[in-house]
């Protein structure tokens, strides 16, 4: 008896088919994302360049062609009150004072504005490191005459090094404790405490005292150009210096944030990137 031959089985082919319309849709919308992306950056960054050189432009004028006509003002003010002087009834001084103070604070705004333009259009890669205590011994020493004459108490702790240039950082001690002796309490020295810690790769920096303090609604306020919380008659100033505080510290890579409250004083912290020690 023969055996039955074996029937093999016929080649088979497996086919599989994959839809790849919705890969390929999402592959197009995700080139067409990335190709928008790039001009909005490419125009945000012309949009800089530009910003940056009318600020240079603007840098330019104020130091030169506003400042001569304030000059002018003052000075000839000035002269003609003194050949007046007999003249003049006690109103008409008050004028000239007004037209002098004017001149005078719109000299302050120019430099402050000036400042703030060299800021902003001054970017550094790379800044230079610097001594947090060095920065502070010169914002001190600048206010020197201020700190005198309101009897201000300054307590400080060692500070360490930062990225960022002195000169800048002085700057911006000098606008922190400024501050601070401006919106002291009424018959009260200022009393300003400045402190640091180390947090990872950054230095919290803060600067605090028991002034008048303002009402947190404001808190973002206080760093917009112009912008002041308080009326003009408590203290003199543009409402620049924080913005121009501000500018600074972001320019350098860091941060600043306030908390205040009426009657109770005002901290202002400031996160700037740490540098090793040398050596």
């Amino acid at each position: 008896m023969g055996l039955a031959p074996v029937q093999l089985p016929e080649p088979a082919v497996l086919v599989s088919m994959v839809d790849v319309t919705a890969r390929a849709e999402a592959q197009r919308l995700l080139a067409h994302a990335n190709e928008a992306l790039e001009e909005r950056v490419a125009a945000r960054t012309e949009s800089l360049v530009r910003s940056n050189h009318d600020l240079e432009r603007f840098a330019y004028v104020a130091s030169h062609d506003l400042r001569e006509p304030l000059r002018m003002i003052s000075s000839y003010t000035g002269l003609l009150e003194e050949e007046l002087a007999d003249g003049l009834n006690e109103e008409q001084h008050l004028y000239m004072g007004f037209v002098t103070d004017g001149a005078r604070r719109m000299q302050q705004l120019l430099d402050d504005l000036l400042s703030y333009a060299r800021i902003a259009s001054t970017h550094h890669a790379a800044p230079a490191a610097c001594s947090g205590d060095a920065a502070l011994d010169a914002a001190l020493h600048d206010l020197g005459v201020a700190l005198s004459q309101s009897d201000a108490i300054v307590e400080r702790e060692p500070l360490p090094r930062v990225a960022v240039e002195q000169v800048r950082l002085a700057r911006v001690f000098q606008n922190l404790v400024g501050n601070a002796i401006k919106f002291a309490k009424p018959g009260e020295a200022p009393h300003i405490h400045i402190a640091a810690r180390t947090d990872g790769d950054q230095v919290e920096i803060t600067v605090a005292d028991r002034g008048i303090g303002f009402d947190m609604r404001h808190a973002d306020d206080v760093f917009l150009l112009f912008r002041r919380v308080h009326a003009r008659n408590r203290a003199e100033g543009t409402g620049l210096g924080l913005a121009i505080t501000k500018r600074i510290v972001e320019d350098a890579g860091g941060t600043i944030s306030v908390t205040s409250a009426p009657n109770e004083g005002t901290t202002f912290r400031l996160r700037l990137p740490a540098v090793s020690a040398p050596g």
